[in-house]
């Protein structure tokens, strides 16, 4: 067992291999361990949720600058069920997708507002 406690390091994210601060509960100070708020891009995309010795854990948000932001589960570091992207403004709506141990799944021809086919289409109630 290690010492845990709270602070910022410097960490590099697996999945979307980027260079950000992690800001929550460490264990032995430089490994993400609890709840926590991983930035990156001078603070402009963030990804909130809770590690286990370093792994993504349970329901998370990916949050953009914009407004947009990406709502899931992680089992052992893998995107997991359904995960939504919800398109913020003043007519939002959300694209929903299927993840099975970090692949999306099944397809759609819903397009994207950037143009992508993928996902289904349903307006924020």
């Amino acid at each position: 067992m290690g010492s845990e406690s709270t602070g910022t390091i410097t960490w590099l994210e697996p999945e979307y291999k980027y260079h950000g601060s992690y800001t929550g509960s460490l264990k032995n100070g430089k490994i993400p361990h609890g709840k926590g708020d991983f930035s990156q891009q001078n603070g402009r995309k963030h990804l909130v949720g809770e590690w286990v010795d370093g792994i993504k854990q349970g329901p998370f948000i990916r949050m953009y600058g914009n407004g947009f932001h990406w709502k899931g589960n992680y089992v052992n570091n893998l995107r997991e069920g359904v995960w939504q992207y919800v398109y913020a403004g003043a007519n939002p709506i959300i694209n929903k997708y299927n993840y099975s141990q970090g692949h999306r799944i099944g397809r759609s021809n819903v397009t994207h507002k950037d143009g992508l086919k993928m996902g289904s289409l349903s307006p924020i109630m």
